[in-house]
């Protein structure tokens, strides 16, 4: 079942994404509501998310980690995961769920299976997760996962970084 292992979290069961995930992402990703903030609400290109997949299961190789899809009552609603953001050199925090699942928890425990993962068993030090300021929503999520503020950029996006580290996580 993929490259990496099931992670248990809640209501929730995470599966790392596989080829065959592609058709189920590209949905979840081009709903309106989901990609607003996630993907500016541009629409997404079948061939980005087959990227994201190949570049989820090299990571998996790689690194010990990648995208989870997440599923609820055995149906996938959305995916969540880690990987390496380039610019800052530090392991991110990626979610998403479907709309019709939002304000029931799920995707705070996701998160948190996955920090958990990545603390506990790959040993990082450091998470970071980023998130547009008016997306208030998946703040909350971030929050409930025991993030805290890292730093905001204002401007035409205004947007704010999140971070928990190993000490935080273990305080919890």
């Amino acid at each position: 079942m993929g490259n990496g292992p099931v992670l248990l979290g809640g209501r929730v069961v995470l599966r790392p994404v596989r080829r065959g995930d592609v058709d189920t992402l590209h949905r979840h990703w081009n709903r309106r509501a989901v990609r607003r903030y996630l993907w500016d609400d541009r629409p997404v290109a079948r061939e980005t998310v087959e990227e994201i997949v190949a570049r989820s299961e090299q990571d998996f190789r790689r690194a010990g980690y990648g995208l989870w899809i997440v599923e609820h009552n055995g149906a996938p609603v959305g995916c969540c995961g880690l990987r390496l953001d380039d610019h800052r050199d530090l392991v991110e925090l990626l979610y998403s769920v479907d709309a019709e699942c939002w304000g029931q928890g799920l995707a705070t425990e996701a998160a948190r299976a996955v920090i958990a993962f990545a603390f506990e068993t790959l040993g990082l030090d450091q998470l970071v997760a980023s998130v547009d300021e008016p997306n208030i929503a998946s703040i909350r999520v971030l929050e409930k996962a025991g993030m805290r503020v890292l730093d905001r950029q204002s401007g035409d996006d205004p947007a704010c970084s999140y971070t928990i580290t190993r000490a935080d996580f273990s305080r919890q």
